[in-house]
């Protein structure tokens, strides 16, 4: 029973880091956005963070708009690093953005905008054309930062949403159940289903050897 015990435990450890392994070479080979956005409302830059109060700006913004009915999922992408395997889509933030939309249409069919220090790309807005000249309009900061590409990305989601009918809330008042913008919840998701696995195993196996040990 108990090597038994072991050999399990030892499978569920190599399937563990097998997944991590998949999960971190994903991101580091693919698209970076795309996974991310499969589960998260927004992808933030890699080699700058933003700073606290703008990101909550962002977050904000993104929330209140969810909760009116305008949902949308933002990639901000700063350079060649936030793209993978696509650093030629830094400077063609529509083109970018419509083949983000295509990595993501098994997961997400709402509004998505990218962001790029070049301009900004919009996707699977109705009309099209009229949104895509809202964000035409907006200046993105120069020089590029991470700070300049979420402001401008809070000014794109706001002009969307009322351009499409819907009012938002002043920022922060959306519930704050909705998605964080950490890029490492898919793995955080695959370690703790593991983790949980291998507790309930071994407790399994402690009340069963307590109880061996009262039948002797």
């Amino acid at each position: 029973m108990r090597a038994r015990l072991l050999l399990v435990l030892a499978v569920l450890a190599t399937l563990a880091l097998g997944l991590a392994g998949s999960a971190s070479t994903a991101r580091a080979d693919g698209d970076p956005a795309s996974d991310v956005l499969l589960v998260n409302s927004l992808y933030t830059p890699v080699a700058q963070k933003i700073s606290p109060p703008v990101l909550k700006q962002l977050k904000d913004t993104i929330r209140s708009a969810d909760a009116s009915g305008f949902k949308i999922r933002v990639a901000l992408i700063l350079d060649r690093t936030d793209l993978g395997a696509v650093p030629r889509l830094l400077g063609h933030p529509k083109e970018y953005v419509q083949l983000l939309s295509s990595e993501l249409v098994y997961g997400w069919t709402g509004a998505l905008i990218a962001v790029e220090p070049s301009g900004i790309g919009v996707r699977n807005v109705k009309p099209l054309a009229p949104a895509q000249r809202i964000v035409d309009g907006i200046a993105v900061p120069k020089p590029a930062s991470s700070d300049g590409l979420a402001r401008a990305a809070t000014t794109a989601i706001r002009k969307l949403a009322v351009a499409n009918g819907h009012t938002l809330g002043t920022p922060g008042a959306a519930a704050s159940t909705s998605s964080s913008a950490s890029s490492s919840t898919p793995l955080l998701a695959i370690g703790g289903a593991v983790i949980g696995v291998v507790v309930a195993l071994v407790g399994g196996w402690l009340v069963l050897r307590r109880r061996r040990r009262q039948r002797a």
